[in-house]
């Protein structure tokens, strides 16, 4: 007999096995052949996985400090005694024998039904895992074919198991050494980001982004806003405008009770140090059922986050105010087509509206008194509701000036004064002031 060749073909079993064991297996893999020992509970204290094949295979690890795997061991029972010959539920732990013996005598479960694997090193070397319970379920042929959570492990998903269907089931994935200073949606490259139904966060201004703002709904994904590189101030203010670019665009409209506001209002002139210290970038995204309460989560956000309050409150404020001089009509359209040029881009002599709302007349007023060129809140106080025919001369408009434009507006019959008027306003102030 060649004594060589025989050493070499059992040299080559060997660490072909040795191999297969160290090596760590996922879907797809056969679960090699190996004997688990420390078996409790069981008619036999040793347990092969050769002597599985032929079954079904539902590997469950557990550890003693898992509440819900061990109240979980009754249904497992249940489970094995349904399925009978076709299936063979082993349960894993890495913890002492007499830990778990007392474990399954304290819930009282039944022996001689399912085998306890106890001070397992082998299976959860193989079959690395980031939490428990962690289910691997095994085919027939000895094929790993699923990894999950506790929860799918169900009657109706065993039973299509067992029958060769596909059940249904989410698959668990082991993500390798996690790290724990990394948030769990930044691993895995992204992979989890379309799992994710709520989350808000906040971050020093993120540059290189030139769309700054978007708020976008969606009936299937939800509500997410975000706002990029803006100071506290400016992110409460649009917090609370809840969607309405307008209603603190004013500077006069915010009033600030803050010992040092330095850190949470734009300086007159702002730098790159106070824009990399001071300058933020807020997102929420909400699912479907909760997109009516956002702007409400954003505000408990920010003033959570930087120990502030801000409320909204009506006061009276100095604001720039359109109003009519006397009850005569110098507005009236005479009818005709509807027709007006307030907003085209290219230069005209004379911008006019023609049988048109004199609403679209006080959007181009707002458009000239806008919130960067006066600090007080433009007010229609008119009350007028009608179709209008008005002319105005561009060169009152673009730049404004302003004296020449308040006599345009005098000879229709209206005015432009700054006077007391009650506007919202957003109040912001620091937290311990107030308690």
């Amino acid at each position: 007999m060649n004594y060589r060749f025989l050493f070499f073909l059992v040299v080559l079993s060997i660490g072909t096995t040795w191999k297969a064991i160290c090596q760590t297996l996922k879907v797809g893999d056969k679960l090699p052949e190996v004997v688990l020992k420390n078996v409790v509970h069981y008619a036999s204290t040793d347990l092969s996985t050769k002597d599985l094949r032929g079954k079904y295979v539902i590997l469950e690890f557990w550890s003693s400090h898992c509440v819900v795997c061990i109240k979980g061991f009754p249904k497992l029972v249940e489970l094995q005694q349904m399925f009978k010959d076709k299936l063979q539920i082993v349960a894993v732990s890495p913890n002492a024998k007499e830990q778990v013996q007392k474990i399954l005598e304290k819930v009282k479960v039944a022996k001689n039904i399912i085998p306890f694997v106890s001070e397992d090193s082998l299976l959860r070397k193989l079959i690395p895992k980031n939490y428990v319970p962690w289910v691997v379920w095994v085919d027939s042929g000895g094929i790993i074919r699923h990894q999950t959570d506790g929860e799918w492990l169900t009657k109706d998903n065993i039973a299509a198991f067992v029958s060769g269907n596909a059940p249904q089931i989410v698959q668990n994935e082991y993500i390798p050494h996690p790290k724990k200073a990394i948030p769990l949606i930044a691993e895995a490259d992204g992979k989890w980001l379309d799992k994710i139904d709520y989350y808000s966060y906040l971050a020093h201004c993120i540059k290189g982004k030139s769309i700054h703002h978007w708020d976008i709904s969606d009936s299937v994904k939800g509500r997410r806003i975000t706002r990029n590189c803006l100071s506290v101030a400016d992110l409460l203010k649009e917090a609370f405008s809840e969607g309405n670019r307008n209603r603190f665009a004013y500077k006069n409209q915010l009033k600030l009770q803050l010992q040092n506001s330095y850190p949470f209002v734009n300086p007159a002139e702002r730098d790159t140090a106070w824009n990399n210290k001071y300058s933020f970038s807020y997102e929420i995204a909400v699912p479907p059922n909760r997109s009516d309460q956002v702007y409400k989560m954003m505000q408990e956000d920010l003033q959570r986050m930087f120990n502030l309050r801000a409320e909204v409150r009506v006061e009276k404020i100095t604001c720039l105010v359109l109003t009519r001089k006397d009850s005569t009509d110098r507005l009236r359209t005479k009818g005709g087509r509807a027709d007006h040029n307030l907003f085209v881009e290219q230069p005209v002599k004379t911008r006019f509206l023609r049988n048109v709302s004199f609403e679209e007349f006080v959007a181009k007023l707002r458009q000239v008194y806008h919130p960067f060129a006066i600090i007080t809140p433009f007010i229609n106080a008119t009350g007028y509701t009608g179709k209008v025919d008005i002319e105005i001369s561009e060169n009152l408009l673009n730049p404004v000036n302003r004296q020449a434009l308040k006599t345009r507006l005098h000879e229709l019959g209206l005015d432009l004064v700054e006077q007391l008027w009650e506007t919202e306003v957003l109040i912001i102030t620091d937290k311990r002031r107030r308690e």
